[in-house]
């Protein structure tokens, strides 16, 4: 660990998809599921591109139909992989957002569109009213998370005060393809900030956590865990766990923000820490238990900036004809 106790060794697993680099300006976002990648540039219609970066199967998939215009999109483009338990299909979700000098009110509109692998086309998504009109999306700190045949995004619940509601989570089951929300979730604390999802013990989890660059950093830094319980038809209950994060803290690394990629077990997080003034980061895991971490992985290529990854020695294409 942190007093050399244990060492880490990485291997690069080359990121082939046939890309060339313009369509992606060096800004990508991957998401997962099942050990197969999805990757795509940060902003506009561009390609997608399936990988399974074990076995280096690649899929590209088809062009996207709608007409956005390049120049009004705005930043909080959104991808989300997930996986129909009915039909055992994949399907790539993508959510635009568009400030259109023609909208007399001045709001974003929003606009999505779903692929079933292996189809030929983009269907455009049903999406609710206030979704249509307004910026839900935290943006790629965020992408969705893909558990038990539903995707599930953050959302800027500050944008949803003129109509009464207080919506947290926005959802969408991958096989009625339709959208649901969670509402009125407990709000971060005191100086915590809402930073992401993730998947805690098999259960969907809110990560509230300071950013070092926002606050002191030589304050305490502690990071809450809101463990959701529940479903869709009974309703959530929502149950939290405080950890001092405060060992990250280290004179000699200088990070300046940490983002969780996951909970690897009761405590242990596997965390990117940021080194913004160089554009470097650092993969490491962390015990706020004991306060102690190992280093992983340094690099200053963010392409797994968010993204937690089984690997998996299935045939993507096995996977995609089945």
């Amino acid at each position: 660990m942190v007093n050399g106790e244990g060492e880490w060794k990485t291997r690069e697993i080359p990121m082939v998809c046939h890309l060339k680099s313009s369509d992606f300006r060096n800004r990508e976002i991957i998401v997962s599921c099942n050990g197969f990648l999805c990757i795509t540039p940060i902003q506009g219609c561009g390609p997608v591109c399936l990988l399974n970066p074990i076995t280096r199967e690649r899929m590209m998939l088809p062009k996207s139909q709608l007409t956005l215009s390049p120049t009004l999109l705005i930043p909080g483009y959104c991808v989300g992989f997930g996986f129909d338990l009915l039909s055992n299909k994949y399907k790539v979700v993508r959510v635009y957002y568009e400030n259109h000098q023609a909208y007399s009110d001045g709001e974003v509109r929003g606009f999505s569109e779903i692929i079933t692998v292996g189809e030929t086309t983009w269907r455009k998504l049903d999406s609710p009213e206030e979704f249509r009109k307004t910026r839900l999306l935290y943006g790629s700190y965020s992408n969705p998370v893909f558990l038990d045949g539903t995707l599930y995004w953050l959302t800027n619940n500050y944008s949803w005060l003129c109509s009464g509601k207080k919506v947290d989570i926005l959802a969408l089951d991958m096989d009625s393809e339709k959208f649901w929300s969670i509402e009125d979730c407990p709000s971060p604390r005191q100086f915590r900030n809402r930073r992401s999802l993730i998947i805690v013990d098999g259960s969907l989890a809110i990560i509230d956590y300071h950013s070092y660059y926002d606050y002191n950093p030589d304050s305490l830094c502690s990071m809450e865990i809101w463990l959701l319980k529940g479903s869709k038809t009974m309703g959530f209950s929502f149950n939290s766990t405080t950890y001092d994060m405060s060992g990250l803290l280290h004179p000699q690394n200088k990070w300046e923000d940490f983002f969780v990629i996951a909970k690897l077990d009761h405590d242990t997080f596997l965390l990117r820490m940021d080194l913004l003034e160089k554009n470097e980061y650092s993969i490491v895991l962390y015990s706020p238990e004991r306060k102690q971490y190992s280093s992983v992985h340094e690099s200053s290529n963010k392409i797994f900036q968010h993204c937690w990854m089984m690997p998996t020695l299935r045939s993507l294409k096995a996977a995609i004809d089945k």
